[in-house]
């Protein structure tokens, strides 16, 4: 910003705007961000060394939410319990994500959808050392197979075994961790 227009600005009062990016930020590195949203939080077990970031929703009204050591919610994840959410040790969960143990009954039409009892097909299970990309969906009764990976934009709808490489919509298995691991060492 020029000095003149900055000097201006801090003669009418108003606050550097460069503030906050001369501020040094240091991130969370463990426990519950302090603008995270949990709705019940008897309802929560956190491991010491897990991570709730900042703006990420809880609402676990029907279910309860257990992270694992080292595990990681991101920013602006929303999490909806129907069924309880259980995420293993040194998972990771990509900003913007969902993870809904529940849904609306759409298949009745007595009553609007909102009105409509629940339907859960199972708890959503991370085992560990899962990485979830940014804005991906898992949805009700799905387990994420240990080292998995799912790739960002994807809607998980179906259980994901362990080391597999899935994405899209909804999500396919596209590649396997252990045969990437494998050409890498064969090329070395």
């Amino acid at each position: 910003m020029p000095a003149p227009l900055l000097q201006r600005l801090l003669r009418l009062g108003r606050p550097d705007p460069l503030l906050h990016a001369r501020r040094r930020y240091t991130p969370m590195r463990q426990g519950l961000a302090p603008t995270a949203i949990v709705t019940k939080p008897d309802r929560l077990t956190l491991a010491d060394d897990a991570l709730i970031s900042e703006h990420a929703v809880i609402q676990n009204n029907r279910g309860s939410v257990t992270l694992g050591p080292r595990s990681q919610i991101n920013y602006f994840c929303v999490l909806l319990t129907g069924e309880p959410i259980d995420i293993g040790p040194d998972c990771l969960i990509g900003p913007h994500s969902v993870l809904a143990s529940g849904n609306h009954d759409h298949t009745q039409l007595r009553m609007p959808m909102r009105d409509a009892p629940g339907i859960h097909k199972g708890p959503i299970t991370l085992e560990a050392d899962v990485w979830i990309g940014a804005n991906c969906t898992i949805t009700t009764g799905v387990t994420l197979g240990q080292g998995c990976v799912v790739a960002a934009n994807s809607c998980v709808t179906r259980d994901v075994p362990p080391y597999a490489i899935v994405g899209g919509v909804p999500a396919k298995i596209i590649g396997d961790r252990r045969q990437l691991n494998n050409h890498q060492a064969n090329a070395a």
